[in-house]
Formats: structure tokens, sequence, C-alpha cells
């Protein structure tokens, strides 16, 4: 099987050499060895299940596992390559799907939800590949990426942060693209923590194309991240506890390029807190306020970073300091 996301290309040794996959009822708790498509759904007390192997598929067809809220996880991938998951529901673990220190695997369309802290925790590895997962109402964050060097394309976050977190959390992550992923409506209704997409101490990671919708602060957020690219992305009516569409604090040297804001609660685009060194060019802001840079430099209208192109669209949508659209 070839992957191709963007400058990431993935050769599982599969294609190569095809596995006949088991048909069977695996059991909570299980380390499974060769590749699997389950026949049945499974309530778990303790641990869902173990991918134990490298070059295994793990297929659910579509089967669920569920837990009961204790602090197990639902399936577990922990040090593996070339691992595929594939079709699962998970839900009621602490977290629906754990992938960590593993290289080269793939997980296509599960869905994780209900989970009382994250649906989907990248953790380590790099090469890793996540298409066209759902993360619903899990208690933190929908997906958390605490790695380097991993695809997510057409992933979809809705609810998430129901106590605190975010559609799609990156920590301390570097140099992992992001394509036409959604996040809708992360966050708590009530203290409004949880943006769209988040970067924290994070630095040349690729986000494109990806819809921040509903989310209750930021649509997009750079917290102390540098060096990343955002082009073509939208953020929409986000913000209901006084979130912009695109944040940023104390991140520098940052391209966002062809991105729109549409009727966001505060700015479009929000830099702040010795944001420097940032260029933000052919970008589009309609409806709500407009460009807001607090920063003091040498850059476009005396701000710390570079303008040029941008457009501020409709009535009362303009810049601070004028000139930045």
């Amino acid at each position: 099987m070839l992957l191709l996301i963007g400058s990431l290309v993935l050769l599982s040794p599969t294609a190569l050499f095809p596995i006949t996959p088991v048909f069977g009822a695996a059991i909570c708790g299980e380390t499974i060895l060769s590749s699997t498509n389950l026949t049945s759904d499974l309530s778990c007390s303790g641990s869902g299940l173990i991918l134990g192997a490298d070059g295994i598929t793990l297929d659910c067809a579509g089967h669920s596992i569920t837990g009961t809220r204790s602090s197990y996880t639902g399936i577990n991938i922990t040090s593996r390559k070339d691992v595929t998951l594939k079709n699962c529901t998970v839900s009621n673990f602490e977290s629906g799907v754990r992938l960590d220190s593993s290289v080269s695997s793939s997980l296509t369309g599960n869905t994780a939800f209900n989970n009382t802290f994250f649906g989907f925790l990248i953790v380590s590895g790099s090469s890793n590949v996540l298409t066209s997962n759902t993360a619903i109402n899990n208690t933190y964050s929908g997906f958390l990426i605490d790695s380097s060097a991993n695809a997510l394309a057409n992933n979809t976050a809705i609810g998430n942060g129901i106590s605190i977190g975010d559609g799609f959390s990156l920590l301390s992550s570097s140099a992992n693209i992001l394509m036409a992923n959604q996040a809708t409506g992360n966050g708590n209704n009530r203290n409004g923590h949880g943006n769209g997409f988040a970067l924290y101490q994070s630095s040349s990671n690729t986000l494109t194309g990806n819809i921040a919708s509903g989310n209750t602060e930021d649509g997009f957020l750079l917290s102390f991240s540098s060096s990343n690219n955002l082009t073509n992305n939208v953020s929409n009516g986000n913000g209901k506890f006084l979130g912009s569409g695109f944040g940023f604090e104390g991140s520098s040297s940052n391209t966002l390029s062809g991105n729109l804001a549409v009727g966001n609660t505060l700015d479009g685009f929000d830099l702040q807190l010795l944001s420097i060194g940032n260029t933000l060019s052919y970008n589009v802001v309609k409806k709500g306020p407009g460009i807001f840079d607090s920063t003091i430099g040498f850059g476009t209208s005396g701000t710390a970073n570079t303008y040029f192109h941008n457009k501020c669209l409709g009535k009362g949508v303009d810049s601070s300091p004028p000139g930045l659209c």
C-alpha cells in the first residue's frame, strides 16, 4: 500500500508480502500478533486490545470496543512498525487509541468517542498516517499529537474538550502535516477552554486546507510556536468565549497565506505577546473585527510583523494599527 500525503511517502510491507487476516472474536486484554478481522463487539472492564507485532492489521469491520470509563486504553500500539488499525469504534476508555513510539503505521476510518482523556493519543514515533478518523465528545483533546513527522488528513474532531482541550492539539511537535481536517464545536461551553487547532511549543508544521468552526476559543492557536506554515485554512464562527480566527501568543517566524477568517468573535487574526517576525499575506477577513497586532517593531505599520495583500471585507472590518489589510 502506497500512502502519499504532502511530502510524506509510506510503502507498507504488506503491499509486497500480503498477509491473510484471521477472522475471529478477540477477547479483552488480548495481544494481537497476526492480522485480524473482528467479528463481534467487545465490552471490556480493563484494557481493550494490544497490537503486539510489526506489519499486522487490525480491522474491526465496524465493530465496537467499549470500556467502563476507567484508566485503561481501548487500543494500544506501542513500539511497533508498519501496523494498520482501521474501522474500529472505541469508547469509554481513558484514551481511545494510543499510538506510542511507533513508526510507519496507519490509522484509518476509526472513531473514538466518550473517552475520559483523549480520543487519539500519538506519542513519540514518526512517519505515521492518520486518515478519515473521527473523535467525538472526549473529555480532553480529540487528537493529541506529541510526536513529529506524521501526516493527518481528512480527520474530524467534534465536541471534544468537555473539560478542557482542543479538536487537534500539537504539543512540542515538529514537521507534521495536517491537511483537510475539520474541528467543530470543541471546547467547554461553560469555561471557554478549547480551540479548533492548537500548536503548543511546536515548530515547522504545515497546516493546509483545514476548517475550524464554532470552537469556544480560537479556530487556530499558535502558542509559543515558530516556523509553522498555515495556508488555505478556514476559521469560521469561533470564539464564543472571546476567541479569534487565528490567534498568536509568543509565536514567531510563522507564515500564513491564503487563509480565510469569517465571523469570529474577536479578531480574524490576533497577534500578541511578543509574536514577532511572522509573515501574513493574501489572507481574507470577512465579518467581525479584522486584524489586530499589538507588537511594536520595524515591520508593516510599525508592528514587528510583515503584512501584504491581505483583505478586510465588510462593514467595520479593518485593522489595528491601520494598513495591515
